[in-house]
C-alpha cells in the first residue's frame, strides 16, 4: 500500500496572493502614517522648544543672569535653515551651524524637522534672572504641510514668564488657545 506524505510549506500561488494582500494593504495604510508620523514630530517639536525655553528660564534665576533666546532664521514662515539658541550672550549668533553655538545652553535645531513649518512674533528674547521675567512675550507657531491654513500648534511664552502650548482648531493631545 502507498502510504502519502504531506508537504509543508507555500505553494507558489499562495506566496503570491498573501503578498498582493500585504501590498494594498499597506499602500493604503501609508498616508494615514505619514500624517501620524507628522503630527508626532510636530508635538516633539512643541515639547522640546517648551523645554528649552523652561530651562532657560531657570538657568537665568539660577544663576541669576540674563539668558537670550535667538530665533535665528525664523523671520517668515520657514522650514529649513533655523534654530532657536538659548546663551547668556546678547550677541546674536552668526547662523545655525554647530560653531556658532559654542556657548550656547540649549539649541533647537530646524534641521531635525525639516517638514514642519515655524514662524515667531519675535527674532529674541531674553529672561532676566533677577525679576524671574521675561522682557517681552514670544509666539512661536508650528504647522505641517497637510494642515489647513488655521491649525496650528502655538508654544507661548507670555510676559509673566508663563510657557505653555495649545492649538488652534483642535489638534488632539493639546488643550485649546
Amino acid at each position: 500500500m502507498r502510504s502519502w506524505v504531506s508537504h509543508q510549506g507555500f505553494t507558489l500561488l499562495e506566496l503570491l496572493i498573501t503578498l498582493s494582500v500585504i501590498t494594498v494593504l499597506l499602500t493604503t495604510a501609508a498616508p494615514s502614517f505619514t500624517s501620524t508620523l507628522e503630527h508626532y514630530k510636530l508635538r516633539r517639536l512643541a515639547n522640546q522648544l517648551a523645554t528649552n525655553l523652561h530651562l532657560a528660564r531657570t538657568e537665568a534665576v539660577r544663576t541669576n543672569q540674563t539668558i537670550y533666546v535667538h530665533n535665528i532664521n525664523m523671520s517668515s514662515s520657514t522650514n529649513s535653515g533655523w534654530c532657536v539658541v538659548m546663551t547668556s550672550n546678547a550677541a546674536t549668533p552668526g547662523g545655525c551651524s554647530a560653531s556658532d553655538w559654542t556657548q550656547a545652553l540649549a539649541v533647537v535645531d530646524g534641521g531635525q524637522f525639516p517638514s514642519i513649518l515655524i514662524s515667531s512674533n519675535r527674532n529674541y528674547s531674553s529672561f532676566d534672572g533677577a525679576r524671574s521675567m521675561v522682557n517681552q512675550g514670544m509666539t512661536y507657531e508650528l504647522k505641517t504641510d497637510g494642515m489647513t491654513a488655521d491649525q496650528r500648534i502655538e508654544v507661548i511664552v507670555s510676559k509673566k514668564s508663563r510657557i505653555r502650548r495649545c492649538s488652534k482648531n483642535g489638534i488632539p493631545g493639546f488643550e485649546s488657545c
